[in-house]
């Protein structure tokens, strides 16, 4: 009797165990939910190194009309390049609200901790795939996104298991176009974008510093401030203006590195999904994982000396 008990407790643990791809589906959707902000934090990082440049070219005007004439300039420029933030947010959206619908579905915890949001799931991607084909030309098929968010409409009325053995395969694969599709426009539209402005933002720093110190230096001469003090002051906002850019450089690499990362990853998880593969995918997602960590550490500094010139 006692060995009857012991097998029917070794074979409910294999019922229940799960293939070896689940924590790699778990590893990749908490990755890739945090990671689908980051493409955005860069282009205002961006941004706001190009404003606090222009606000410390304008310290340096002694003229009163001309002071709020550069002001009002700058900020018509912010404006202007903060639609480039928006938009590219708008295409990160997707990424993130896939990356917590797989998780809903993966992932028991995960859904009791969202609980009722659940629901809002499938709105939330669909919401985010209609405002990227509002936008973009290379559109996103709307059956990929209405499947996906079908899927999530079910998990209240359907348990979870049930729902997995059901969908996962097609849900993932689903995903698939999802993922491709905006991982490409961000390696190709907004990294050709970025890389662009990281180019002219070094002359851009290396120009205004040049005119930084040599109209305070006419400044500081003529009011006969002693030299020393002026090397004092000015001479930590170059380093750590200088600083700030090669992190945001730093920041670039990685994030769009992470971005392959997260196309790597999931085509790895498709894979082991659809052929029952008896092991995850562990370098992909280790990999990806081992990215967002680096994105968060260069934006964590980044963050740190932005109020401070």
């Amino acid at each position: 009797m006692r060995y009857l008990v012991l097998l029917f407790m070794l074979s409910g643990c294999v019922a229940v165990s799960k293939p070896a791809y689940f924590k790699n589906v778990e590893t990749f959707g908490r990755s890739t939910r945090s990671l689908s902000y980051a493409p955005g934090d860069l282009y205002q990082q961006v941004s706001d190194f190009r404003f606090d440049l222009r606000l410390l070219s304008g310290a340096t005007v002694f003229s009163s009309e001309e002071v709020i004439a550069s002001l009002d300039k700058s900020v018509e420029f912010k404006k202007a390049f903060e639609e480039n933030v928006t938009a590219t947010y708008d295409a990160c959206n997707i990424i993130g609200a896939y990356s917590e619908a797989l998780l809903a579905l993966i992932d028991e915890s995960y859904q009791r901790t969202i609980n009722d949001e659940t629901a809002d799931l499938g709105v939330k991607l669909n919401t985010a795939v209609a405002a990227y084909n509002k936008r973009y030309s290379k559109r996103i098929p709307k059956t990929a996104g209405g499947f996906v968010a079908s899927v999530i409409n079910e998990i209240g009325s359907m348990k979870l298991k049930k729902l997995q053995q059901k969908y996962l395969k097609e849900f993932v694969d689903s995903g698939s176009v999802i993922i491709n599709t905006v991982c490409d426009f961000l390696t190709a539209y907004v990294a050709t974008g970025l890389e662009r402005e990281l180019s002219t933002l070094d002359r851009q720093f290396k120009n205004n510093m040049l005119s930084f110190y040599d109209n305070i230096q006419k400044y500081q001469e003529k009011i006969q401030v002693n030299p020393y003090n002026y090397l004092k002051e000015y001479n930590p906002i170059y380093l750590r203006m200088k600083e700030r850019l090669e992190n945001i450089r730093l920041l670039y690499d990685k994030t769009m590195a992470s971005v392959k990362n997260i196309k790597t990853a999931h085509d790895a998880i498709n894979t082991a999904i659809a052929t029952k593969a008896k092991k995850g995918p562990d370098e992909q997602t280790d990999e990806l994982y081992a990215g967002l960590q680096e994105v968060n550490r260069i934006l964590k500094k980044l963050n740190a000396t932005k109020d401070s010139f």
